[in-house]
């Protein structure tokens, strides 16, 4: 209801704690609530990591292509995704396959 009356505030109230609306809705909400999206990414992003597996770590580096979506093009922050970047492939470096991944979606060199 509040998508099809444009509320917006009310469509992200409902939305907020739900991955998929969320992102079915992000071409509405996204530009109002980066921050949020950020936080959302990162957790998710983390926790696929946290959970190992090469599926897992394909969708962390799609959400990752995500974070890096807003923090370079939408904030215009080049400088947080490379230091959050640089943070995961750090903590992360014996994860071979977590690289390859990270690698194949152009998000490392």
């Amino acid at each position: 209801i509040y998508a099809y009356q444009e509320d917006l505030d009310q469509l992200f109230k409902a939305v907020k704690g739900v991955h998929e609306l969320l992102v079915k809705y992000e071409d509405r909400l996204l530009s109002l609530h980066p921050e949020h999206y950020l936080d959302a990414y990162h957790t998710r992003a983390e926790s696929l990591i946290a959970q190992r597996g090469r599926e897992n770590y394909r969708q962390a580096a799609e959400d990752l292509k995500k974070v890096r979506g807003i923090q370079r093009d939408l904030q215009k922050r080049p400088e947080d995704w490379e230091r959050y970047v640089g943070a995961i492939r750090d903590k992360n470096k014996s994860l071979r396959a977590l690289h390859e991944e990270l690698r194949t979606a152009r998000l490392i060199g």
